[in-house]
């Protein structure tokens, strides 16, 4: 009965770690991007390349997004990028490699940016094209 236990114990250990998620908030800011524009969203593994996440404006220029991102732990490689839409346009970051831009991303190099997991509770803000910005 006690192996029964100790198993049972083991197996959903691993069900939890399996099974956890390091909530993420991502700020881009968006201040010196000229003329109107729809809200930023982001796009990568963070969330399996299931679709845009949606951001939304908080405040000077600052476009904000709280993600859960599954099955990865603080300090896992994780690839990323915005766009936005102005007058039916569908527009791109153009990330520079010193920042993470992969010269690899499909559909054109320099869309997606390669970073680790931050730390929970941790702000990853960067400008829009650009580097991260530290806060």
């Amino acid at each position: 009965m006690k192996k029964m236990v100790a198993l049972v114990v083991v197996a959903m250990s691993f069900l939890t770690v399996a099974t956890a998620q390091t909530k993420v908030t991502f700020q881009i800011d968006m201040s010196e991007v000229e003329g109107k524009f729809k809200a930023p969203e982001i796009h990568g593994n963070i969330n399996d390349w299931a679709g845009p996440i949606k951001t939304e404006h908080i405040g000077d220029g600052i476009y904000e997004a709280k993600v859960k991102i599954k099955n990865k732990k603080p300090g896992d490689k994780i690839y990323w990028g915005a766009r936005y839409w102005k007058i039916n346009k569908n527009v791109l970051e153009d990330i520079p490699k010193e920042c993470g831009g992969s010269s690899q991303s499909k559909p054109r190099p320099g869309i997606y940016r390669t970073s680790v997991v931050p730390e929970p509770k941790e702000i990853y803000r960067w400008k829009w094209s650009g580097c991260r910005v530290d806060m």
